[in-house]
């Protein structure tokens, strides 16, 4: 009794299977003597169904039996998107392009373009990678904005540019991170220059201007510290980002610490006698024990940087 169950419980899902097989067509089963509307009922059939990689097949049928055609230049827009939802980003590419190819002033020549551009933008990897993905997607939006500067999609491109900017930033950032931690402070300076000259609009800019004085520290070339430190000083009262500091009109208590109603930016506490290792640590440091020097023999009426200076002024 026991058997025969079990065969058949194997003869019901082998029929269950052939009955679902049977029922699903391939992009092999059809052919030129296929009714366009056949083909294009089951490409939807099969995207509603979410198996993207399979309509958008089926959607090719139709551009391949009938080039030139009203149907076929939806179709493929239709496979663009199935490839798209698919994260096919290669035949996304390749069908998008032949798409521009086909019809380059046509209406939905602006979403092949972005679509091009997608199929980089959605392959961009994380700071510590290469960021070829990201370069091309700048170029394709860039070059959309350029074709169809009046298109519902360029708003969208200069967007994914900026994301794209700030990725590239964030690689030359985290590449000079890594040359100062292996104390290779004049590869570093090339990196954050990078973003320094290139990407001053990203966040990743204050960095870049921190850390270059950071490399120059470790260089004991002062004269360029004092520069970006000029620099910093200049940009960053730009870049506080307001919201941090305050609650519609009041003060943000949550995040600063506030006194009568104004913001304390600094606090003094009793001061202690440090111990030799601990001055010995900070002098040894090598970007403090530099630092250290060089801003403590600044003459008073240059201490004008923040409040590190205040601090220098009190201390003296």
């Amino acid at each position: 009794m026991k058997k025969f169950e079990i065969k058949n419980f194997y003869f019901i899902v082998l029929v269950f299977t052939f009955v679902i097989n049977s029922c699903t067509k391939l992009p092999s089963d059809f052919d030129a003597n296929s009714s366009p509307d056949d083909i294009i009922k089951t490409a939807q059939e099969a995207y509603n169904k979410k198996d993207y990689a399979r309509a958008a097949e089926i959607y090719l049928k139709v551009e391949e039996f009938y080039p030139y055609s009203d149907i076929s230049r939806n179709s493929l827009v239709n496979a663009i998107r199935s490839f798209h939802k698919g994260s096919k980003f290669n035949e996304l590419r390749t069908t998008s392009r032949k798409y521009l190819d086909l019809y380059p002033n046509d209406n939905n020549a602006a979403y092949a373009k972005y679509m091009v551009g997608m199929s980089y933008f959605e392959q961009i990897i994380d700071v510590e990678r290469d960021q070829g993905a990201t370069r091309d997607s700048i170029r394709e939006f860039s070059e959309l904005i350029t074709l169809y500067p009046k298109s519902k999609y360029t708003l969208k491109a200069k967007e994914n540019i900026l994301i794209a900017k700030n990725q590239l930033a964030g690689q030359e950032v985290a590449v000079g991170r890594y040359y100062l931690k292996r104390n290779n402070p004049i590869s570093a300076i090339k990196r954050f220059k990078t973003v320094i000259n290139e990407h001053k609009n990203t966040p990743y800019y204050p960095e870049a201007i921190f850390r270059s004085i950071e490399a120059y520290v470790m260089l004991g070339i002062n004269n360029k510290v004092l520069d970006y430190s000029a620099i910093l000083k200049k940009d960053f009262p730009n870049r506080v980002n307001k919201d941090y500091f305050c609650d519609g009109e009041k003060i943000n208590k949550s995040e600063v610490y506030s006194l009568n109603g104004q913001i304390v930016i600094g606090l003094l506490h009793n001061g202690k006698n440090c111990e030799k290792d601990e001055i010995d640590f900070v002098k040894s440091h090598q970007v403090t024990g530099r630092y250290c020097e060089l801003r403590n023999n600044t003459p008073l009426e240059n201490l004008d940087a923040g409040m590190g200076d205040i601090f220098i002024k009190l201390a003296r």
